[in-house]
C-alpha cells in the first residue's frame, strides 16, 4: 500500500491512544514528504536543490524517530509548540536546528513558542532560511503540526464513518426546491432528511437543526449556483430586445394581483404576498406593509418586517429602526428579523447611517447577536466586528465573518480555533479559512487531524474554495483513496474548484469517482459536483443517470444537468419527463429546465404545474417557473393566481415565484447568509427566515 493509502487508512480509524495520535502525525509527515518530492524544482539552482534534498531526508528521519512535541498546557486543543517543556522540537524547529539555525529557534521559542508559521511571515531571518533551503512559505506551513495532547483521548474514540459502501437504497434525500415556502414546513432541507421545525414551532431560538449530511449542506448552499434568470424583454426577429415599457407593465399588473393576495384568507399566502409586493413596489409599499403589523398571524407580521427591507427604501429603514426602538415586540423573534431586514436594505444601497447606530440598539441576546452577523454578511461593516458577544455560538458565527480578512493575525486566530476544543468554533473556522489567504496548507493538515465527520467535510469544501493545483491534487487523492464519509464532500469540493478554475483535471476526477463509487447515498454528490463544475464532458454521465432506478439520484442528475448549462440537457430532460413517475424527480427536472431560461419550455413547466397532484410538488414547480425568467412564465403564473385551483401552499409558492421572476436581481440575497456557513448553528427563527425568497 502507498504511503497515501496508509495515511488515509489511519484517518478512517478511531484513535484510542497517545500512540495513535503519534501515528497520525507520522502519516501527515509522510504525505508532506510526498508533496515536497512532487514539486517541480527546476527553478532552483543546484545549491538550493541540494539543501532541499537534505531537508526532505531530515524530515523523514524526524518522522521515523517519532519524537514530536507534546501539548501539556492546553487540554483538548491542538496547539503548536516550537519547543516543548521537555525540549522536543516541532518539525519546522527541528529543520532549522538541523541546518544550524538554532539561534532562530531559540528566538521564536523565547518570544512566541506557540507560533504558527503564519506568525513568522514578517520575520526576515525565517524567509532568508526558506530561500536558502529551497522551501516556500506555504510548504513550511504545510509541514507544521500542532502538538498532540494525550488528554484529548479522554473523550473516547472518534465517531465511525457513517454508512457502508453498499447501503440499502432508500429513495430518500431528493433535493428540495430552491426556496422552502413551496414545501410548507420543510424549510430548505431535502425530503428524506430529518426535518427542521415548521412555522408552527415554538418561538425563540430553541434547539437547532443538527443534520450533518452532505445533502443538508446542499440545501443550505444551493442558491450559490441555482440562480434565477432575470426577466428579459420582448421577443424579436433578432432574439430578445429589452423593452423597459413591457417590463414595467408586467410589474404593474403583478402588483395589482399581489394586492389582492394580501387579503387572502390563508396566512401563508398573505406572508408570501407581502414580501413579493414589497420587492416589486418599493417605497410606495411601506404604508401597506405596515398595516399588516396588526395581522392575526405571527408569520404574516414577521414577513411584513422582512418586506420593509425588501422595499430597498429609506422609508422602510426608518420603519425598521422604529421597531427596534419600541418596547413592545410585534412577535417573538421580531427584533432579530428586523436586523436582518435592515441588512437587506443595506445590501441594496440604502440606510447608510444604520451601521454606526445598530450595535447600540441591540440587546445582549444570542438571537440579536446572530442577526447582527447575518446583517454583516449582507452588508459588511467594520462597526460589527468589534461588537462584544457573550454567546458562544454567536462567537462561532463571528469567526465566519473573518473569511476575507487579509492579515496574519486573523489567520493565526482562525488556526487556533481550528485546533480548539469547541466543535462549533472548529466548524466555523474551517468555513472561514476557505476565504483567507494562506489558509490552504493548514486546512489540509486540519483535515488529517480532525476526527468529527462534518468538520472534516467543511474543511474539504474550504480546500476546494482555495482552488489551484495543490488543492486539486489533495482532493483528488482523498477522493480516490479516502474514507467513505469524506468522498461526497471531496466530490463537491472538486466541483467548486473546477467551476472557479475551469479545471479539467478536477472535472475528470469527479467523473472517475462516480464510476467507482459504491455507496448509493454518495452518488448524488458527484452528480451535483459535475453540475457545479460546469463539466462539458459530463453530459453522458448525467443524462444516463436520469434513467436510473433511484428517484433521488434522477433528481440530482437533473439538477446537475441544468447546472452545466449544456444545451443538450434540455432535450434529455424533456425525454426524461415523458417517462418519469416520481413527483419529486419531475419537480427537479422542471427546476433544471427552468435554469435554461428557454421560452420554449414555459408551456411545459405550466403543464407540469397544472398536472401535479401533490400540493408540495405543485409548489416546487411554481418556484421553478419563478426561475425561468420569461414573460410566458410570468403570464402563466399570474393566470394561475387569478384562478382558484391552487392549494394554499401552492398559491403561496406561486406568489413568491412571481416576485422572484419580476425582480431585477439575478440572485436571492438570503441565500448568501445560509451559504458558506456552519449551518448547524442556525436557530429555528433563521430556518423560517430562509423560507422567504429574497
Amino acid at each position: 500500500m502507498s504511503s497515501l493509502g496508509i495515511l488515509l487508512l489511519l484517518l478512517a480509524l478511531p484513535q484510542e491512544s497517545a500512540g495513535g495520535d503519534r501515528e497520525r502525525d507520522r502519516a501527515h509527515y509522510a504525505r508532506v514528504e510526498e508533496e515536497l518530492l512532487e514539486r517541480d524544482v527546476s527553478d532552483l539552482d543546484a545549491s538550493r536543490r541540494a539543501e532541499r534534498g537534505r531537508i526532505v531526508a531530515e524530515l523523514r528521519r524526524y518522522r521515523e524517530a517519532g519524537v514530536f512535541t507534546v501539548n501539556t498546557d492546553f487540554p483538548g486543543r491542538r496547539v503548536p509548540y516550537f519547543v516543548d517543556d521537555a525540549g522536543r522540537h516541532c518539525a519546522v524547529a527541528n529543520l532549522l536546528r538541523f541546518t544550524g539555525d538554532g539561534e532562530l529557534v531559540a528566538a521564536v521559542a523565547g518570544t512566541n513558542n506557540h507560533a504558527w508559521v503564519a506568525d513568522l511571515r514578517g520575520v526576515p531571518e525565517f524567509h532568508a532560511w526558506l530561500d536558502r533551503v529551497g522551501l516556500t512559505f506555504e510548504e513550511a506551513a504545510r509541514i507544521q503540526v500542532p502538538g498532540f495532547n494525550p488528554s484529548d483521548l479522554d473523550d473516547g474514540p472518534a465517531p465511525q464513518e457513517e454508512g457502508g459502501d453498499e447501503p440499502p437504497a432508500t429513495g430518500g434525500g431528493a433535493p428540495a426546491p430552491p426556496t422552502g415556502r413551496s414545501a410548507p414546513g420543510a424549510g430548505p432541507l431535502s425530503p428524506g432528511s430529518s426535518a427542521p421545525p415548521s412555522a408552527a414551532a415554538p418561538a425563540g431560538s430553541g434547539p437547532r437543526y443538527g443534520g450533518e449530511d452532505w445533502r443538508v449542506w446542499w440545501e443550505y448552499n444551493k442558491l450559490t449556483w441555482l440562480r434565477p434568470n432575470v426577466l428579459r424583454g420582448a421577443a424579436s426577429g433578432d432574439g430578445f430586445t429589452v423593452s423597459e415599457d413591457k417590463l414595467a407593465e408586467a410589474r404593474r399588473e403583478a402588483r395589482a394581483l399581489l394586492e389582492g393576495q394580501l387579503e387572502h384568507a390563508s396566512a401563508e399566502v398573505r406572508a408570501a404576498a407581502v414580501v413579493a409586493y414589497a420587492r416589486l413596489t418599493g417605497p410606495a409599499a411601506v404604508p401597506r406593509v405596515r398595516a399588516l403589523f396588526t395581522d392575526a398571524a405571527r408569520e404574516v407580521r414577521l414577513a411584513a418586517i422582512l418586506a420593509l427591507g425588501a422595499t430597498a427604501s429609506e422609508e422602510g429603514v426608518h420603519a425598521l429602526l422604529e421597531l427596534l426602538l419600541q418596547e413592545q415586540e410585534l412577535a417573538p423573534n421580531a427584533r432579530p428579523v428586523a436586523v436582518v431586514a435592515l441588512g437587506l436594505a443595506r445590501e441594496r444601497g440604502v440606510g447608510a447611517g444604520v451601521d454606526r447606530m445598530l450595535p447600540d440598539l441591540l440587546r445582549a441576546e444570542a438571537d440579536e447577536e446572530l442577526a447582527l452577523l447575518l446583517h454583516h454578511t449582507l452588508a459588511p461593516s467594520a462597526h460589527f466586528l468589534d461588537h462584544e458577544r457573550e454567546d458562544r455560538d454567536a462567537e462561532a458565527r463571528a469567526l465566519e465573518a473573518l473569511r476575507f480578512a487579509a492579515d496574519d493575525e486573523t489567520l493565526s486566530h482562525l488556526l487556533d480555533e481550528l485546533g480548539g476544543d469547541d466543535l462549533q468554533h472548529r466548524r466555523s473556522a474551517a468555513v472561514a479559512l476557505g476565504g483567507v489567504d494562506g489558509g490552504l496548507q493548514p486546512l489540509k493538515t486540519a483535515f488529517e487531524l480532525e476526527r468529527e465527520p462534518l468538520t472534516r467535510g467543511l474543511t474539504l469544501l474550504s480546500i476546494g474554495e482555495h482552488g489551484g493545483k495543490n488543492a486539486r491534487r489533495f482532493l483528488r487523492n482523498v477522493l480516490a483513496d479516502g474514507p467513505s464519509g469524506a468522498r461526497p464532500w471531496c466530490a463537491l469540493a472538486l466541483g467548486i474548484l473546477a467551476r472557479q478554475d475551469e479545471d479539467t483535471a478536477a472535472r475528470r476526477a469527479v467523473r472517475k469517482g462516480l464510476e467507482t463509487e459504491a455507496n448509493r447515498d454518495h452518488r448524488g454528490a458527484y452528480l451535483l459536483a459535475a453540475g457545479i463544475g460546469r463539466d462539458p464532458d459530463a453530459y453522458e454521465m448525467l443524462a444516463g443517470a436520469l434513467t436510473g432506478k433511484d428517484p433521488a439520484l434522477r433528481a440530482y442528475a437533473a439538477l446537475g444537468l441544468g447546472l452545466t448549462g449544456d444545451p443538450r440537457g434540455r432535450r434529455a430532460l424533456h425525454a426524461a419527463l415523458t417517462e418519469e413517475s416520481s413527483p419529486t424527480a419531475r419537480a427537479a427536472m422542471a427546476q433544471a429546465l427552468a435554469l435554461h431560461g428557454d421560452d420554449r419550455d414555459a408551456g411545459v413547466l405550466l403543464e407540469e404545474l397544472r398536472g401535479a397532484k401533490n400540493p408540495v410538488v405543485q409548489g416546487q414547480i411554481a418556484v421553478a417557473l419563478g426561475f425561468h425568467g420569461t414573460h410566458a412564465a410570468a403570464k402563466g403564473l399570474a393566470e394561475e393566481l387569478e384562478g382558484s385551483k391552487l392549494s394554499d401552499g401552492s398559491r403561496a409558492a406561486a406568489t413568491e415565484a412571481l416576485g422572484i421572476l419580476l425582480s431585477r436581481r439575478d440572485h436571492l440575497a438570503l441565500g448568501e447568509i445560509s451559504s458558506r456557513a456552519n449551518f448547524t448553528l442556525f436557530p429555528f427563527w433563521m430556518v423560517e427566515l430562509l423560507q422567504h425568497p429574497l
